[in-house]
């Protein structure tokens, strides 16, 4: 075990060009996204006092569990919002998210979502939400992790809802890393 990771470890030409690419790539997509977050919404500004916040995630179980403190976060700082989870349950039971996230008392209102909301057929994007597209929003957090999974196809698709779904603000739209 201590050989293969020595051989791994080693600092190969190959090795630092992959390592470039990856840091060139998150830097580009990121530049991307930020210059998209500031097409589509108002800049957030910590002075805010959003009155609906809306907080989306994809995941059954890990990540609603992770997602919890920064809801409890958020509540902190905005006791007055409502505040909405949209969990999209990426294909599995919606089970896990309602047992984590309907009793809390952090969240006003729990939607979830069977896949993602916003699906690609062609050159078409369609949006399946069962959520009010017309209500609207004050601040939309991306609380995904696609973002560190690579995947920027998904954080674009969840910036088109979020803009669909008539955020004025929305945060967290991130790559931290370039897709396997």
């Amino acid at each position: 075990a201590h050989k293969i990771e020595l051989e791994e470890s080693s600092d190969s030409l190959v090795l630092i060009l992959k390592r470039l690419f990856v840091g060139i790539w998150v830097v580009f997509a990121n530049l991307l996204l930020f210059s998209l977050t500031r097409i589509f919404f108002r800049k957030y500004n910590e002075k805010m006092k959003p009155t609906e916040v809306i907080v989306y995630t994809v995941g059954t179980l890990g990540d609603n569990v992770l997602m919890l403190p920064a809801i409890a976060a958020i509540k902190n700082s905005f006791p007055a919002a409502k505040i909405t989870a949209i969990v999209n349950c990426d294909g599995f039971s919606d089970n896990p998210a309602r047992s984590i996230l309907k009793p809390s008392s952090l969240i006003d209102n729990l939607v979830t979502l069977p896949a993602h909301p916003v699906q690609r057929q062609g050159f078409n994007l369609h949006i399946n939400s069962p959520y009010n597209l017309e209500k609207g929003c004050d601040l939309f957090v991306n609380l995904s992790p696609f973002g560190n999974r690579g995947w920027i196809g998904a954080v674009l698709r969840e910036m088109i809802y979020a803009k669909k779904l008539g955020a004025k603000t929305a945060i967290g739209f991130k790559m931290s890393t370039y897709s396997r």
